[in-house]
């Protein structure tokens, strides 16, 4: 079982997972392809993002922020 945080801060980040989770799922994070893999079933699950969409969230966030 894993335990979360949620927390109402602004933030540019929606969840942060750390060694233990990440293990807990024995994930595979590839920070350069913004990809994790994990097992799911009978199969890989797969996490992937847009490094544009990305960078367009993390800058309209730090805005937000400094604009609050």
């Amino acid at each position: 079982m894993a335990r979360f945080l949620i927390v109402d801060v602004p933030s540019s980040y929606n969840v942060i997972f750390g060694r233990h989770i990440l293990n807990l799922f024995q994930a595979i994070v590839s920070t350069f392809r913004m990809k994790m893999k994990f097992p799911a079933q009978e199969n890989v699950g797969e996490l992937r993002k847009d490094q544009y969409q990305a960078r367009r969230c993390y800058v309209e966030s730090v805005v937000r922020i400094f604009l609050s």
